[in-house]
């Protein structure tokens, strides 16, 4: 991985979702978006990354939060000779969280894994070529959460443990990663609304 010396990571994370501050809220549906980019100045290059995920879930108790994230990423890589790498990935994320709360602030911890089939193509000295290929990814990360009324919640989370494995489809070629993820794109910035399950819900 080259050199990062910018980054700038935009990240929109829109969620409808429950959590105990009212426990008469049992379902929350939503979705991610994310982009980020970053420029290389050994080679004038620059990588961007983009991502969005919906998903769907279930408050179990006051503690436990379950769902299940559909998952599409891009990612590509330029360089001032014209040579790139672009891929795309397709999956999906079962996760799981655990929340505890003082009042109107909560904390908590999720934990996920994702299967994701990918693409590729790229341009180099060589000529082109294409690919494709599977990802295993788990991971483990914090949040916290501040809810202003009995329906709106405001969340952040930032960098995970991360395990992940990356396969090719055409050849016995795999690549597996493990460590703390601390930059930007690991950040996520929430908006919940709470629904669902209760005699008073509209």
């Amino acid at each position: 991985m080259k050199k990062i010396k910018h980054v700038l990571f935009v990240s929109l994370l829109l969620i409808f979702g429950t959590t105990e501050i009212n426990a008469q809220y049992k379902f929350f549906t939503g979705g991610a978006v994310g982009f980020a980019q970053s420029s290389n100045n050994q080679n004038d290059g620059k990588e961007s990354v983009a991502m969005f995920s919906p998903y769907i879930g279930y408050c179990v108790n006051d503690n436990i939060i379950i769902g299940l994230a559909l998952n599409y990423e891009t990612y590509k890589d330029e360089t001032a000779s014209d040579d790139f790498y672009k891929s795309t990935d397709l999956g999906f994320t079962p996760f799981v969280r655990y929340r505890v709360a003082k009042g109107a602030v909560g904390v908590y911890m999720e934990a996920g894994a994702s299967y994701l089939t990918n693409s590729s193509e790229s341009q180099g000295p060589f000529g082109n070529s294409e690919n494709s290929g599977k990802t295993i990814r788990g991971y483990v990360g914090p949040g916290i959460d501040y809810a202003f009324n009995d329906r709106w919640v405001v969340n952040a989370q930032w960098g995970a443990l991360q395990y992940q494995k990356t396969s090719d489809d055409d050849s016995d070629f795999s690549r597996s990663t493990f460590g703390v993820v601390l930059d930007m794109t690991a950040m996520n910035f929430g908006l919940n609304y709470m629904f669902g399950g209760g005699s008073s819900d509209e």
